[in-house]
């Protein structure tokens, strides 16, 4: 039976937009457009700019990116995002509030780079070494970042496969489209535009993601007035994927995972 505002966290828009993570693609959901799709919503999963089959952009920095992906959500609806995904996620509720009813944010850092007053990020020094790598040798650095995000998860091998298999169905991402996602990594830090997501957040994270930390969610819950935090105890980076299951019960608020 369809879920309805009274018995899930989407709300009634049945539209959802998925924007997914740094260098991926649009098929790295895994099976959560289907399980949307049988409870009645209409699971839109979107290509990045420069990502899957997506053209780049001639710019791509973060206000273009936000503007670009606002313009294809046809419908306002609920945005789902991962990691990078996320962050512009984020930025298309701030930006364009008419367009967007509801959050829900996995892996994702308000901040993703160490600064003075943050210390829940990469060290700036390991960030310039990958990006180097990412410019020098992008096969290579996508498959070590593949590694990176099932470090810690309870089912590391089982989701590297997934995340291999997946990457391999279409061709990699452009290659200045991916420095310019490291350029809005390293470059935005949206603590300071938090409060004014006014939309229903949920927050689901993996307690084991090697990636974002947890206390890096928890800032980002700590900044919304309207955010609320699940977290999926064995998971890590890609708790969609892991942990289906789990992550499909957190995003309808099924109680606690």
């Amino acid at each position: 039976m369809p879920l309805t505002a009274d018995d899930n966290y989407l709300g009634s828009v049945r539209d959802i937009y998925l924007f997914h993570g740094w260098g991926m693609h649009s098929g790295f959901w895994g099976t959560l457009p289907e399980r949307l799709r049988g409870d009645g919503f209409r699971p839109h999963p979107l290509d990045l700019p420069g990502h899957g089959n997506a053209p780049p952009l001639p710019q791509m920095d973060l206000p273009t990116l936000t503007r670009a992906l606002a313009a294809r959500i046809d419908t306002p609806g609920y945005l789902i995002g991962w990691s990078l995904g996320g962050l512009l996620a984020l930025d298309i509720a701030r930006a364009f509030p008419d367009r967007v009813t509801g959050l829900a944010l996995t892996g994702v850092s308000p901040c993703f780079v160490v600064r003075p007053d943050w210390r829940h990020g990469m060290a700036p020094d390991t960030f310039a070494s990958f990006r180097e790598h990412v410019r020098n040798d992008p096969g290579h650095a996508m498959s070590w970042f593949l590694g990176l995000q099932i470090q810690g998860s309870a089912h590391e091998r089982r989701t590297l496969r997934e995340l291999r298999r997946i990457l391999a169905e279409t061709r990699m991402a452009d290659a200045n489209a991916l420095l310019a996602g490291l350029d809005i990594l390293e470059n935005h830090d949206l603590r300071p535009r938090l409060g004014d997501v006014g939309v229903p957040v949920t927050i689901i994270h993996g307690a084991r993601d090697g990636l974002v930390p947890v206390a890096a969610a928890e800032a980002l819950r700590s900044g919304m007035p309207n955010a609320r935090i699940e977290l999926i105890d064995e998971a890590g980076h890609a708790p969609f994927l892991s942990h289906a299951e789990l992550f499909y019960a957190a995003l309808r608020g099924e109680g606690d995972v």
